[in-house]
C-alpha cells in the first residue's frame, strides 16, 4: 500500500504538484513570474489561476463540468495568490440544501469538484476529513446543492472558511444543468428513522450559503472535529462496516457537541444491523428525547394507501410500536404537551390529503395514549397534507420520503385546545431556494451522553419554547464569467440577478498562520456511496428491526394516484 504523506511532506507535495501538473499556460505564467522577479516585484504564488474563465452565454445554465470550472475560477479569484498547497483544507461533504442529507447527486457533484480542484485552485491542499485532518487544517470547504424548478437544473453553493478568524473567505454560487443525477438519499439517510436536519446541519447550510467576508456559523465551525468523526461513521455505515460505524458514532456521542440527531440515528441503525435489539431501542429513546428537547422530532412512518394502518410490507413496521413507545415515554419524562402533525406527499387532491393526514395523526396519538395514559389530554392533532413539503416533487419514492412524515412538536399546554396555525397555501412543487426543515438557529439543549444500554432516556426537564425557523441569508448572485471582449453579451432579462459576480472578499489571513501542526493524510476521495435502494418487502425477524425503506410506488405504499 502506498504510504500516505503526512504534514512534513506538504512542502514536497506542493513542489511536486507545481512541477508535474504544470500546464502550458502555467509555463507561460512561470516565465511571467520570473520576469516580474527580475524587475524587483514579489509574487506570493508559485501557481497561477487559469488565464480566463470558461465562457458561458448569458442566461444559459452550463453543464456540470463547465459549472465546476466557473465556480472554482471564482473561488480562486477571491482567494488571491498564495503558495501552492499553503491553504491546508478539509472538505465537509456536500449536502442537499433543503433536507440536509447526502444524496446520489451530492456525491456525484463532489467527485467532479474534487477532481478539478487541484489544477484550478492550486493554493488549496485537501487532506482527509477525519480527526487528524480536522486538527491539521486551518481552512474548511463545504457546499450545498439545490434542485431548481426546471427539470435537471441545480444551484451549487461552495464556500471556503478560515477556522482561525471564523470568516467565510471565499464563496461562490453557480447554476447548472445535468441529466441523470440521482436525488435519492444515500444509505444512511434513507435508513434513518427520523429526519436528521438539526441545529448543527442548519449551521452547515448557513455557512455554505454565506457571502465572502461575513461570519461563518460559529457553532458549525466549533463542532468540526465532531463532524469529522460523524463523517467517518457515515462512510463506514454506507460501506456496511457496522462495527466500525458504531465505534465512531459512540465516540461522537460521548462529546458534548456530539448530541445530534445524526449521532443517535447512527447508533440506532448500527445496533439494529448488529442484532442488538435492546441497545437499538435505547438509542431510539435518545432520538425521541433529543428531538422533543429541541422541538425537532419528525419520524418516517409508512401507511397503507388511503389508510391509517401501517404498511405491512415495510420491514420496519414491526419497529413502529417501539418507536411510538419511546416517544410517549420521552414526552412523559419531559412533561411536554404535543402537536402531532401528519404530512403527505404531493399527489392526489389537496382536500383528500388533508383529511388523510389528520386521520393518521389521530391514529398515532391514540397509540401514544395507549403507551402513556393521559397523553390525549395533553396533545392535539393536525393534518397538513402536502402544505409543508420539503421536497415537494410527488415522486412517492425514497427521493421525497421526508415529505411523508409525522412530526411531534412541543407546544404550550394552554394551546392544546387551539387549532394549529395553517399555512396560507401549499408551497410550489419545487422551491428554487432552500426550504429549511428543523428548528431555529439557537444551539440545541445538550442531551445526556450515550451510556449504558439499559439506561432510560434522559430527562431534559421542561422543553424550551419553540424557536423561530432558520432563515438562510440572501444567496450571493451566481458567478458568471465576463463575456469575450469581441462579442459583448446581451443585456440580461429583467429581474435576472445571477449574472453579477460576487465582490472580492477581504484578503484572507497569512497562509503561514494556517500551516498544519499535526499529521494528516492526503485527501483521497471516498468511494461514492450508492443511492439508497429500498430493501425487499419481506419483513425482518422481530428481534432485529431494520430502518424504514422508501417503499415502491406512491409514498412507499401503493399506486401513483390518490392521496397517500
Amino acid at each position: 500500500m502506498t504510504k500516505q504523506p503526512d504534514v512534513a511532506d506538504f512542502a514536497d507535495l506542493a513542489k511536486t504538484r507545481t512541477t508535474t501538473r504544470r500546464r502550458p499556460h502555467l509555463e507561460r505564467c512561470g516565465r511571467a513570474v520570473a520576469l516580474v522577479a527580475l524587475v524587483g516585484a514579489a509574487m506570493s504564488s508559485t501557481g497561477c489561476p487559469p488565464q480566463k474563465p470558461p465562457q458561458v452565454p448569458a442566461g444559459v445554465d452550463p453543464p456540470l463540468a463547465t459549472a465546476v470550472q466557473v465556480i472554482l475560477y471564482d473561488l480562486n479569484r477571491q482567494l488571491g495568490p498564495a503558495p501552492d498547497g499553503s491553504r491546508v483544507t478539509v472538505f465537509d461533504p456536500l449536502l442537499d440544501g433543503r433536507t440536509g442529507q447526502q444524496t446520489g447527486a451530492t456525491v456525484a457533484v463532489q467527485k467532479v469538484l474534487v477532481g478539478a480542484l487541484g489544477p484550478a485552485v492550486r493554493s488549496v491542499m485537501l487532506v482527509q476529513f477525519n480527526a487528524a485532518g480536522a486538527n491539521a487544517s486551518r481552512h474548511l470547504m463545504n457546499g450545498t446543492l439545490n434542485a431548481l424548478p426546471e427539470p435537471n437544473h441545480y444551484r451549487l453553493n461552495l464556500a471556503l472558511s478560515d477556522r482561525t478568524t471564523g470568516l467565510v473567505v471565499a464563496q461562490s454560487v453557480v447554476r447548472f444543468q445535468e441529466p441523470n443525477l440521482d436525488t435519492a438519499p444515500t444509505k444512511f439517510y434513507g435508513d434513518s428513522p427520523s429526519l436528521v436536519r438539526d441545529r448543527s446541519v442548519d449551521g452547515y447550510v448557513k455557512t455554505a450559503e454565506t457571502p465572502a467576508g461575513r461570519q461563518a456559523d460559529p457553532l458549525y465551525i466549533d463542532q468540526l472535529p465532531t463532524a469529522a468523526l460523524l463523517s467517518e461513521a457515515l462512510d463506514a455505515y454506507n460501506a456496511e462496516r457496522w462495527a466500525d460505524a458504531l465505534n465512531f458514532y459512540t465516540q461522537a456521542a460521548k462529546r458534548p457537541d456530539g448530541q445530534q440527531l445524526r449521532t443517535f440515528n447512527g447508533i440506532y441503525l448500527t445496533e439494529t444491523q448488529l442484532g442488538h435489539t435492546k441497545e437499538a431501542e435505547d438509542a431510539f429513546g435518545k432520538i425521541a428525547s433529543l428531538g422533543l428537547a429541541t422541538n425537532n422530532l419528525a419520524v418516517k412512518l409508512l401507511f397503507r394507501p388511503g389508510s391509517t394502518d401501517f404498511w405491512e410490507g415495510a420491514p420496519t413496521s414491526t419497529a413502529y410500536p417501539m418507536w411510538l413507545r419511546q416517544i410517549a415515554h420521552a414526552a412523559v419524562v419531559a412533561g411536554s404537551c404535543l402537536d402531532v402533525i401528519g404530512h403527505t406527499s404531493r399527489s392526489g387532491p389537496e382536500v383528500v390529503n388533508d383529511r388523510l393526514s389528520l386521520a393518521r395523526a389521530a391514529a398515532i396519538r391514540e397509540q401514544l395514549d395507549r403507551d402513556a395514559r393521559g397523553l390525549t389530554k395533553k396533545s392535539r392533532v393536525t393534518g397538513l397534507g402536502y402544505r409543508e413539503n420539503i421536497i415537494g416533487t410527488g415522486t412517492d419514492d425514497s427521493r421525497d420520503a421526508v415529505d411523508r412524515r409525522v412530526e411531534f412538536k412541543v407546544i404550550d399546554c394552554g394551546d392544546v385546545g387551539k387549532p394549529h396555525p395553517m399555512p396560507v397555501a401549499a408551497p410550489p412543487a419545487m422551491m428554487a431556494e432552500p426550504y429549511p426543515a428543523g428548528p431555529a438557529p439557537s444551539a440545541p439543549a445538550p442531551g445526556a451522553a450515550y451510556g449504558a444500554p439499559s439506561a432510560p432516556p434522559p430527562a431534559y426537564g421542561a422543553a424550551p419554547a419553540p424557536a423561530s425557523a432558520y432563515v438562510p441569508p440572501t444567496p450571493a448572485p451566481a458567478y458568471v464569467p465576463p463575456a469575450p471582449a469581441a462579442a459583448p453579451p446581451p443585456s440580461p432579462p429583467p429581474g435576472a440577478n445571477r449574472a453579477s459576480s460576487s465582490p472580492p472578499p477581504p484578503s484572507p489571513g497569512s497562509p503561514a498562520a494556517g500551516r498544519p501542526t499535526a499529521p494528516a493524510s492526503a485527501y483521497v476521495p471516498p468511494t461514492p456511496a450508492s443511492a439508497y435502494v429500498p430493501p425487499s418487502s419481506s419483513p425482518p425477524p422481530s428481534a432485529a428491526p431494520v430502518p424504514p425503506p422508501a417503499a415502491p410506488g406512491s409514498r412507499g405504499q401503493g399506486g401513483a394516484t390518490g392521496a397517500k
